[in-house]
């Protein structure tokens, strides 16, 4: 990593230092200090810094300068809103937890730190854009999941262990509202035979008032689950075209 952080980047930063003009932070993923300028701590007039910011607090800041030959970093409290701060600051937690599970597998192995990191941890973020997420994928699918970076068994099999012990697999969930309407006699068998082919694809099925159902498919992201559900729904589909009705959206919240 570059020792400098980019123009426009969100930093995870430590407010070390408040003065009536403005405060010296620690930039936590970079060796370098960085300053908020009292017009950058919030918007409006400010009457007491202090109301704002105090020493030790741990907050997500947007770069606005770098200069390099002088060694300033500028950066702005006001120019970040609460949903880029709260996704940041998650982000940076996950980097955290990630950079200690692999520190303990590390020592667990008894392998050096730093040489583990570039032959073990640089090929996962590599391959899954970040190590949680890397952690995350072995939790969900085991050695399988990192087969093709072809890592030391000794690793594989570790990093296994401690996914599983240690990382939830991430799981989304998407729902549908299904309408169903068949017109014929035995229109209920239809029906039921419907709703069972659903189950046995992994769709569940809650019943809400005549003609309605919501439909609720949980994977480990949404590509996958909106397979599953279309999977299921193309095969009633093909039943309701000459018994019935049959119609599907977005569940309302």
């Amino acid at each position: 990593m570059s020792e400098y952080p980019e123009p426009n980047e969100l930093v995870v930063c430590r407010i070390k230092n408040i003065k009536g003009y403005g405060a010296f932070v620690d930039l936590l993923e970079y060796p370098k200090e960085g300053f908020i300028h009292i017009s950058q701590i919030a918007s409006g007039w400010i009457k007491n810094i202090r109301s704002h910011v105090s020493e030790g607090q741990i907050r997500v800041a947007l770069v606005t300068n770098v200069d390099r030959e002088k060694g300033m970093i500028d950066v702005s409290l006001r120019k970040v809103n609460d949903n880029q701060e709260k996704r940041r600051m998650s982000q940076y937690k996950r980097a955290k937890r990630a950079d200690k599970l692999f520190e303990r597998a590390a020592n667990e192995l008894k392998e050096d730190p730093k040489e583990s990191y570039k032959k073990v941890a640089e090929p996962l973020k590599e391959e899954f854009g970040d190590l949680y997420t890397g952690f995350e994928a072995i939790s969900a699918s085991g050695a399988e999941a990192i087969k093709q970076l072809k890592l030391p068994k000794k690793w594989v099999d570790h990093l296994v262990k401690l996914a599983e012990e240690n990382v939830t697999a991430p799981e989304v969930t998407i729902t549908r509202k299904l309408t169903l309407m068949s017109y014929e006699p035995d229109g209920v068998k239809t029906l039921r035979s419907a709703l069972q082919t659903l189950e046995k694809e992994g769709i569940s099925v809650t019943y809400l008032s005549a003609p309605g159902y919501t439909l609720s498919v949980t994977a480990g992201d949404y590509p996958d689950a909106e397979k599953v559900l279309r999977n299921g729904l193309e095969k009633i589909e093909k039943q309701f075209k000459k018994h019935g009705e049959m119609s599907v959206e977005r569940a309302q919240k």
